[in-house]
């Protein structure tokens, strides 16, 4: 106890009593990190000057938003490490201890007494000093300890990479065998038997990782001469290679093994085995120093390089030596035999053959079991704090695209490497040895799928020998396909590689390489184009093949004499330098030619330009995204994924990373294979473009049997933790997500980095709306309009004021962005138009949609202007547009159409699922059934083989083509609004839809007598955070279910079955749920009902309009001011539909006034009618 209290004694009076001033803080260094930012708040926010807080960073939003949480030291952690450790620990206030410096001792006695008090003190493995022990030892706080998980990375810590997965053992740690740790307490103690769910979880998680081959670290380059590629002759034994300095070797290794005696070992007990050294990675790139001697293990052992990834390398493997490597423990998930001679966590379990024994490991366990425990229950992971199993299936995936995309990049640079030591050496600024080294490592890029820059790198220099070599050896077998209609991948891509091909004996080579995979209309049109622009004897020769090949043999010698014949009167060799078809000015002239045709609709036509641009190895990456474009346009998806694939192997970031949206928009109609190959799509997605989250969360919807929808969802969102990339695209991200608040801060963080672009502000605007910041939204646009009009920022200070309700104001800005010539779109003229009640102009804008425009290119020859009214001679095609609830309101002018256009021969395309009832209601109109999907929904593509562009799938189908073409005109149903509702007073307010009496009738035997009956929808089937503004919660709308006297009748129309056990267990039997009815898709059925309710209630979507046209008494109820222009009058009718009722609250956007306001209404209306 003396000398325990001597040394308590001298910690209090040590150098560590120095204060820090508030000077010195902010004159001292801050820590920062490119690859996850973060921010280090002032501790003067929060303490005094004499705060022991001073001493350290403050990181982690806590210290802004979560003020009451506990405070937690951290001691040991690099700087890079700051940002992910706080994001980490979201139950702490995390201050960090700059590395080499000491805990400020008095300060921190002071600060014990304070209600700032530390929890604990957190260290990175085992860094923490003697003295600090002492400390936290005399004032009982506990030491946890902190280090990677078992699946970090892509690259290795060494590289700064953020790990995904962590451990925080509050008992030891896992790697120390001389104490207890959680993991071994967990292991020993847990019941698995008890929770089948959880290893069901296990063993679907090992499948995944043996699937994606995955390791603790995942190296992005291949090796393809490691031993997994050799010719297994004898049984292979693998001994795995530490870091000396390694805490596992350090603290589980009790018997001090070093690397030789275990090859050694491994030798003496194998003397028939091939065995193989593997060092360390960090070790072989030379990121860790060791005692490892290369020449005293080559006496007993091959060295197998660590470029070749862990997944690969075991794959040979019969049996592992280890002392303490995690490696061991992934060939035993691989089931290999592991004999261990220190004490990693997995020994001692029954599963390993053990040298050193351990006592305290008391359990045998499965392999499933021990990897529950110690990769479920364990680690701690970035995407999914609170569920081990969704937070490694995120970190699963997301590996396998980072090291996709690691490897993609890395080939880049390789090849970029090769091409300046090509330089070099010709200036004899490099030896040949080095040059040697460059080109070995670029023929390893041929092997894989990034081998496209080979040829087609714009500023290489093409070492032709190289360009042979690499000709022979890529596998060009995926350009073959069984679909013959759709080659036109096959097209672009051999057009591509031969236009960059320097000569003609290249161009020869390559022909030979493909000529019997590609379809032999590709190959004719590929060979004719030669002819033309790269005439050698090789065309004739491949043109022969082909004749002899279909049996003309008379006419395949034929060519080959003319041909010989020309080349010896020619002498022109096939190794001839060619020249390019067109120089740069005339391709650019092709680049105009191209867009025109594209323009005019003229596919074919444009593939011809594009054909010659590729020839002459001309904007490479534009010519390709294009081709891509056009592939989307003509429906050859199969295409469009194969020549997406192809960009990106070139460059993933190219035109703001738009190839891998055509891949995934392409999976909508031909999806990935497996389920396997789909969620890595989904996985690349999310690391190279976050912002089409919304489309990945769409497509998991489309596909129920690929994925388990609730579970694929959490995985994916998981992703958007694992960086704190700083860009527009991750706060695009979090806003469709709804995290606004995560959004803001990113926008913020880029503001302070110096980004003041016009779409940075413009994304600021949004995030602060969306954070409820509406007026500081509105101070940040006038400064951006000030600054210059832009198109961007015209269009959002149309939108805030939209939220703003300042109509008035949008009319200046439309002047605005006319006197500066700017684009803003029709929906923003509509609104505002709308807004001041200028009905016309408003429904004008509709001519200007995108989609219509589309239609008109199609088909100018018959669409009809509305200019001149027609005459009964000539028939018309009106198409409908939007969504059914759209349709159906802009139903109510299809009796005027006639009138208007002076034709009856006419007929108007509707959603299949209103047929049957539009057909009744308007017996003089031939209706065309036509279907309509959103973007989000799959197309079946049979239903669109005549369709001209899927740019107008929207809008028209085979059914819309063949009555396009028997009719004399055609019209989009929108063209007309203006025409036939310019204003107020034009309005028919009549119903105009008509129920199915029979089917009405049985609703009504069905639903419960003498009582009110009130149909509730509170959302639509389509929620995005700026839809939610309309809608309204079961939850928000709790009020209304506890007002006796009347039942709620369900008409919400998508999955809501939890929703409606939310109200059944609250408020049993207060609302009926009429399961056999398909809300989605019957609306005959849904109108049947409609008519026998006495009051129906629902924001803007369908349920109002089907309502509305039927005549029932409805209450649309809104919280924004977009939807005031269809009141006529003070209590709030509606312009469209006479028995509508438009209710807000006393302040448009607080819901709470809404549901009052609702509550208030229905309470009386219940009173006013109540049965006796």
């Amino acid at each position: 106890m003396l000398n325990k209290a001597i040394n308590i004694l001298k910690l209090l009076r040590s150098k560590q009593s120095i204060q820090i001033s508030p000077s010195e803080y902010l004159s001292k260094k801050t820590p920062s990190s490119d690859k996850y930012p973060f921010v280090v708040h002032s501790s003067f926010e929060f303490f005094d000057k004499k705060s022991i807080y001073n001493n350290f960073y403050l990181v982690g939003d806590n210290w802004k938003n979560g003020t009451t949480k506990p405070i937690a030291l951290l001691i040991g952690f690099n700087d890079w490490k700051l940002g992910f450790i706080s994001n980490y620990l979201l139950e702490y206030r995390t201050a960090f201890l700059p590395r080499k410096s000491l805990i400020p001792t008095l300060s921190f006695l002071r600060e014990q007494k304070s209600v700032n008090a530390p929890t604990c003190f957190i260290i990175w493995g085992h860094n923490e000093s003697y003295k600090l022990k002492l400390l936290a030892q005399q004032k009982k706080i506990p030491i946890y300890r902190m280090e990677d998980g078992f699946i970090r990375s892509a690259l290795l810590g060494a590289s700064h990479s953020t790990p995904y997965s962590l451990v925080l053992d509050k008992t030891n740690i896992y790697y120390d065998c001389t104490k207890p740790s959680d993991l071994e307490n967990l292991l020993n103690e847990y019941n698995f038997k008890q929770d089948p769910s959880l290893l069901l979880k296990s063993q679907k998680c090992i499948t995944v990782i043996k699937n994606l081959g995955l390791s603790k670290y995942n190296s992005p380059i291949t090796s393809h001469n490691g031993i997994s590629k050799k010719i297994k002759t004898r049984t292979i034994i693998a001994v795995l290679g530490q870091v000396d300095s390694d805490a596992s070797i350090k603290y589980g290794n009790p018997d001090k093994w070093t690397a030789e005696a275990l090859v050694e070992l491994a030798r003496f007990e194998n003397p028939q085995a091939d065995v193989y050294y593997r060092p360390h990675p960090e070790v072989y790139m030379g990121y860790q120093k060791s005692k490892f001697k290369k020449k005293r293990i080559e006496n007993i052992a091959k060295i197998s390089s660590p470029d070749e990834p862990y997944a690969d390398f075991l794959t040979n493997v019969d049996k592992v030596y280890t002392i303490s490597s995690l490696t061991g423990f992934e060939a035993l998930l691989r089931g290999i035999k592991v004999i261990t001679v220190g004490a990693p966590f997995y020994s001692g379990w029954g599963l390993t053959d053990d040298r050193h024994s351990l006592t305290k490991r008391t359990k045998t366990l499965t392999i499933n079991e021990l990897f529950a425990g110690s990769y479920l229950l364990y680690p701690r992971y970035l995407a999914n704090l609170g569920d081990g199993y969704l937070g490694l299936l995120s970190a699963c995936y997301r590996i396998d695209a980072d090291r996709d995309i690691e490897l993609n990049i890395a080939s880049n640079k390789i090849l970029s490497d090769k091409i300046d030591a090509d330089r070099k050496i010709e200036l004899n600024a490099v030896s040949n040895t080095v040059l040697s080294d460059k080109i070995e490592l670029a023929q390893e890029i041929v092997k894989t799928k990034y081998w496209a820059n080979i040829f087609l790198d714009s500023n290489s220099q093409k070492d032709e020998m190289f360009l042979m070599e690499s000709l022979l050896k890529i596998d060009f077998s995926f350009l073959h396909t069984n679909n013959e209609n759709d080659t036109l991948f096959q097209s672009v891509i051999s057009f591509a590689i031969a236009g960059s091909l320097p000569n003609n004996e290249l161009r020869n080579t390559f022909i030979n390489r493909i000529r019997t995979i590609i379809s032999l209309d590709v190959l004719i049109d590929l060979l004719l184009y030669l002819h033309k622009y790269y005439p050698a004897p090789y065309v004739a020769s491949h043109v022969s093949w082909l004749l002899s090949d279909k049996n003309e043999y008379d006419l395949a010698t034929k060519i080959l004499v003319e041909e010989i014949e020309f080349t010896v009167n020619s002498q022109l060799p096939d190794n001839i330098k060619s020249s390019k078809p067109f120089n740069s000015e005339k391709c650019e002239n092709l680049l105009a030619l191209y867009k025109i045709h594209v323009k005019d609709k003229k596919y074919e036509n444009a593939l011809s330009v594009l054909k010659l641009l590729l020839l002459s190895n001309h904007s490479i990456k534009y010519v390709l995204k294009e081709a891509a474009t056009i592939a989307t346009l003509t429906f050859r998806y199969n295409s469009t994924t194969k020549i997406s694939l192809f960009l990106q192997g070139i460059d993933p970031f190219y035109s703001n990373r738009e190839m891998i949206s055509s891949e995934l928009i392409s999976a909508k109609f031909i999806p990935p294979k497996t389920k396997n190959d789909f969620l890595k799509l989904l996985s690349k997605t999310m690391v190279l473009k976050p912002d089409l989250i919304a489309l990945v969360l769409f497509i998991i919807d489309i596909f129920p049997d690929s994925f388990d929808g609730p579970e694929t969802k959490s995985l994916i969102q998981g992703m958007l933790n694992l960086d704190n990339d700083i860009s527009r695209r991750k706060a695009l991200a979090y806003l469709a997500v709804n995290h606004p608040l995560k959004a803001k801060n990113i926008i913020e963080a880029l503001i302070t980095s110096g980004d003041h672009s016009d779409m940075t502000q413009v994304l600021y605007s949004q995030t602060l709306s969306y954070n409820g910041q509406l007026d500081k939204a509105l101070v940040i646009m006038a400064s951006a309009r000030l600054s210059k009009p832009s198109s961007a920022n015209i269009r959002e200070s149309l939108r805030l004021n939209v939220l703003a309700s300042r109509y008035n104001k949008s009319l200046r800005l439309l002047r605005l962005a006319e006197d500066n010539q700017l684009i803003l779109g029709d929906m923003h003229l509509r609104k505002t138009y709308f807004g001041n009640r200028m009905l016309e102009e408003a429904f004008a804008t509709f001519k200007e949609i995108g989609l219509i425009k589309n239609v008109k290119l199609y088909y100018k020859d018959k669409y009809y202007s509305s200019n001149h009214p027609l005459n009964d001679s000539k028939s018309l095609i009106a198409l409908a547009i939007f969504g059914p609830g759209d349709e159906i309101r802009f139903a109510s002018i299809y009796n005027l159409i006639a009138k208007l256009i002076k034709t009856n021969k006419i007929s108007i395309s509707c959603n299949p699922r209103l047929y049957t009832l539009f057909s009744r209601s308007f017996p003089m109109i031939n209706f065309i059934s036509v279907e309509r999907p959103r973007n989000i929904e799959r197309l079946n593509l049979d239903n669109y083989t005549n369709v001209p562009g899927s740019d107008i799938v929207g809008i028209i189908d085979n059914n819309a083509v063949a009555a396009i073409n028997k009719t004399d005109y055609v019209i989009v149903v929108t063209d007309l609004l203006h025409k036939c509702l310019p204003n107020y007073d034009s309005f028919p307010r009549k119903s105009y839809l008509k129920a199915d009496q029979k089917l009405s009738n049985i609703f009504m035997d069905k639903l419960p007598k003498h009582t009110t009956l009130v149909g509730l929808s509170w959302r639509s089937s389509l929620t995005t955070h700026s839809r939610n503004e309309h809608y309204l919660t079961i939850e928000e709308l709790e009020p209304l279910f506890s007002i006796p006297g009347f039942k709620f009748v369900n008409l919400q129309y998508d999955e809501c079955s939890s929703e409606l056990n939310w109200i059944n267990q609250r408020y049993p039997q207060k609302i009926i749920n009429f399961e056999e009815l398909d809300q989605y898709n019957d609306f005959d059925g849904v109108a049947a009902l409609m008519v026998n309710l006495d009051l129906i209630i629902s924001p803007a979507t369908t349920v109002v309009e089907l309502a509305g046209a039927l005549g029932c008494n409805t209450w649309l109820f809104s919280n924004s001011s977009e939807i005031d222009w269809r009141k006529i009058d003070f209590e709030g009718k509606d312009v469209w539909h006479k028995n509508v009722t438009i209710v807000e609250g006393s302040v448009l956007g607080d819901k709470r006034t809404l549901v009052n306001e609702l509550y208030s209404r229905l309470t009386n209306y219940v009173s006013e009618n109540e049965y006796h």
